[in-house]
């Protein structure tokens, strides 16, 4: 679900902001779900969200400690194969959970579910 915030930043052409929201939604939802979404969103209605993968120079360490330095280098350097490197890296440091999201105040609050045994225990 896309949040008022995010189609008001895309609405107003505020790449900076649809790039840091689309930057967070990487880490709250670890099953990129609605990365995808945003992203798709974004790209019906802006030019420029990413930037040629030839443009970002950046070459990206192997070590999974490098992780907060290019999440950050994303909002200059918006490209494809650094996303593309951060969900890789994301995927194994943060296994997906089941979640479920709840919208408030424009903020998307992740609330965790544990999977619960279905009961049927003999006794």
């Amino acid at each position: 679900m896309l949040t008022k915030e995010f189609k008001e930043a895309v609405a107003q052409g505020n790449l900076l902001s649809v790039r840091i929201m689309l930057k967070d939604s990487l880490l709250i939802d670890t099953s990129f779900k609605q990365f995808d979404e945003m992203v798709e969103f974004a790209e019906s209605k802006l030019d420029g969200v990413w930037i040629d993968n030839e443009d970002d120079k950046e070459s990206f360490s192997q070590s999974d400690d490098n992780l907060n330095n290019i999440l950050v280098g994303l909002v200059n350097d918006f490209s494809k194969k650094r996303v593309k490197y951060l969900k890789t890296i994301i995927r194994d440091k943060y296994p997906q959970k089941s979640r479920k999201y709840k919208h408030e105040d424009g903020y998307i609050k992740p609330t965790f579910e544990t999977k619960k045994s279905s009961g049927n225990k003999k006794k």
